[in-house]
């Protein structure tokens, strides 16, 4: 469950029902203006998003906007490296103009498995576009590390959530 954070009446009335806060999310949007300094060498493979579920890194513990389900319209990116190791992930939805150009990436999920390979965000992003892009990312985790790199290339904080989950 979520909650905009300076709603501290709903916050207060979920706690009352033993919610508790476990997450920051953020919501990002602004124009995308990712330099590729140096390429890395990724293979990818698109998927849909109906798939993702069925590889084991897949995080099921996400926001209910940015599951998988409900982004069925939308499309998967998975990356691996020579060795054929997934090195993360992204679910994503690309919305077109009526010149058929890209107007908008929204972003649900731009996730790496390791933080080592935090360097392979703007190859990650390259693979959906190499042009400056209006993107937005809903609701992602503050400590999320492609928070701080979308934040670093021209995304602004939009709104700001709490995640609460059942306390048992």
């Amino acid at each position: 469950m979520e909650a905009i954070k300076e709603n501290k009446v709903a916050i207060a009335l979920y706690e009352k029902y033993s919610y508790a806060i476990s997450n920051q999310l953020l919501y990002l949007s602004g124009k995308y203006e990712g330099k590729l300094e140096q390429t890395a060498r990724i293979y990818i493979e698109t998927i849909r998003p109906e798939q993702l579920p069925h590889f084991p890194f897949y995080q099921e513990d996400v926001r209910w906007q940015c599951s998988w389900q409900s982004v069925k319209q939308g499309e998967a990116k998975i990356f691996y490296n020579d060795d054929n190791k997934a090195l993360g992930y992204m679910l994503y939805k690309t919305v077109w103009n009526d010149s058929g150009e890209v107007e908008r990436i929204l972003l649900y999920q731009l996730e790496i498995l390791e933080d080592r390979h935090q360097n392979l965000l703007p190859s990650f992003l390259e693979s959906v576009t190499t042009c400056p892009v209006q993107m937005t990312a809903v609701n992602f985790l503050a400590n999320n590390p492609a928070t701080n790199f979308l934040l670093k290339n021209g995304l602004k904080v939009t709104t700001e959530q709490v995640q609460m989950k059942k306390q048992f």
